[in-house]
């Protein structure tokens, strides 16, 4: 019985019908395997032998007839079921064999299509980044800054900003003055022209803040993302609702005699100012930022018809972005103020503004929260703690120069952005002592800030300096400094298409600084 059992392990060892792996480690496998079931056939069947000759001692002083039938019943028991586990186990190796070999079939006819995917959409930049050329290939970077990027910065002074306030606070001066109902305060000037570090094309805007203040009769309620109207998508964005202080019904009571402590008569003009407040609000009482804009860009153009020929050059305001005004001197000589309103969060120096909506979206109710101030604020304090020259901003122009040498030859949307590059930067300030930031290491921390985009690329977060983050800046509210922290890239989670799209715009990136040391000069194509 025991040849019997080895003679069917051993014909059916390889199943009829399937082809055989080539492979010699599976060969060895399949060896290794036959060599086990062997081993445990001769011991189950040294085990059945021990046991029946124990069962014929045992059994020695029975009657020959019954103690024949016993043994003949426990041997014919075994046998069974040492057959039945033997065909169990064969049946599941034919199993898995025939499961390996359709598989492999799969993998070979459709390897093309697998290995394209793969590549077109599941590349992460991991082993792209690490072809970034090494600091000390890259000395030419120093060159390449003085005559190619310092050369088309705009000589921006400090009279070059307060020229721009001024003119934008005299155009404020006239809009207190129309009595609109809503009281706008100094402007401040915030972004890359009066942080020193834009001015490269498109960047040659001045970004002012207006903040604006309501009425006595009204209170506003500011929500942030704490507050469970705020949608997740919408993290980095609140609401400003308008609220009426008090709900006094006297009049509605009887009791029109009665002097109303509370709410003044209202005259004429005050209950104007009110009727257009709440012309800029929604149903729901928050202000749109769809009407905000186009009413606070009609009282710019009020303003500047008043005092226009004040100055001696001219202002054009563009239809797409009503607060943007351009300035065009008589020598051809330009550049662009971004006036914004916004409102402040409390007493901090956090400010909401509204964006511009997109033609799909007829209403938008959501303002992004701004925390340029301490921003700024912080970029200050690190260029006072950094010994001698410093080579953070140095670092900020070059990566934004070749960025938008890649804007402007590409039309096929983008992702990246300037503001991207800041946020890289600021926490590299944050995690690298102030002395490695002097001017001798200029390639090092350029590398540095391309490493961690990429990084942040292949894990698709980057987050917020701010909100959710421990900065060494003061003042700054709990609820944002104390918040979960925000990604920026979170579009690129669920958006794959524009996550492709940020990868491309990285390694063009990359592939032109790697460039500056070789023969290839892109900046050449670079119009001004």
């Amino acid at each position: 019985m025991t040849s019997l059992m080895l003679c069917l392990l051993l014909l059916v060892g390889t199943p009829p019908g399937v082809k055989e792996p080539d492979t010699e480690d599976f060969r060895q496998q399949q060896e290794m395997k036959e060599t086990f079931l062997h081993i445990m056939m001769v011991q189950l069947n040294q085990e059945f032998d021990y046991r029946s000759s124990v069962d014929i001692t045992e059994d020695a002083g029975k009657t020959d007839g019954y103690k024949a039938t016993e043994r003949q019943d426990k041997w014919e028991v075994s046998i069974l079921w040492s057959f039945l586990l033997g065909m169990v186990l064969l049946t599941v190796e034919f199993c898995r064999q025939d499961v390996y070999q359709n598989g492999m079939d799969f993998l070979r006819n459709n390897s093309n299509t697998l290995v394209c995917e793969w590549d077109e959409e599941d590349i992460e930049p991991r082993s792209l980044y690490s072809q970034l050329l090494s600091p000390h290939q890259l000395k030419a970077l120093e060159d390449f800054y003085q005559t190619q990027v310092q050369i088309r910065l705009p000589r921006v002074h400090s009279k070059d900003c307060e020229f721009v306030e001024g003119l934008v606070d005299s155009l404020l001066d006239i809009i207190y003055d129309m009595h609109c109902g809503i009281v706008v305060e100094d402007c401040i000037g915030v972004g890359c022209m009066f942080e020193k570090w834009g001015g490269i094309r498109s960047s040659f805007v001045y970004d002012v803040l207006v903040p604006l203040q309501f009425p006595d009769e009204y209170t506003i309620h500011m929500e942030t993302d704490d507050d469970f109207s705020i949608p997740p998508c919408k993290r980095g964005y609140g609401t400003i609702a308008l609220v009426q202080k008090c709900s006094c019904t006297c009049s509605t009571r009887g009791m029109e005699g009665m002097l109303c402590l509370i709410h003044r008569k209202l005259t004429r003009q005050q209950q104007n100012n009110i009727s257009l407040l709440e012309s800029l609000l929604t149903s729901t009482g928050y202000f749109d930022a769809a009407i905000v804009l186009p009413w606070f860009g009609t009282m710019l153009q009020k303003a500047w018809s008043k005092v226009f020929y004040k100055y001696g050059f001219k202002i054009s305001f563009s239809p797409s972005s009503p607060c943007k005004l351009m300035l065009v001197y008589p020598s051809n000589r330009s550049f662009s103020i971004n006036i914004i309103p916004a409102v402040q969060y409390k007493y901090s120096q956090v400010y909401y503004v509204p964006l511009i909506p997109s033609p799909e979206v007829p209403t938008d109710i959501y303002w992004l929260q701004n925390f340029s101030i301490y921003e700024a604020q912080f970029l200050k304090l690190v260029t006072k703690s950094i010994p001698g020259i410093s080579c953070h901003l140095k670092c900020l122009q070059t990566l934004i120069f070749l960025m938008e040498c890649r804007s402007f030859q590409k039309a096929d949307g983008t992702f990246l952005t300037s503001y991207h590059l800041k946020t890289v930067l600021l926490h590299l300030l944050v995690f690298q002592p102030p002395e490695l930031w002097q001017a001798n290491y200029f390639a090092e921390r350029l590398c540095d800030i391309l490493s961690f985009l990429g990084h942040s690329l292949d894990e698709r977060w980057l987050s917020h300096f701010v909100i959710g983050n421990k900065v060494p800046i003061d003042n700054i509210p709990e609820v944002f400094s104390q918040a979960e922290p925000l990604n920026l890239f979170r579009p690129l989670v669920a958006n794959k298409n524009l996550y492709l799209i940020a990868k491309n715009e990285y390694l063009e990136l990359l592939s032109h600084v790697n460039s500056i040391s070789g023969e290839e000069k892109i900046w050449k194509d670079y119009e001004r």
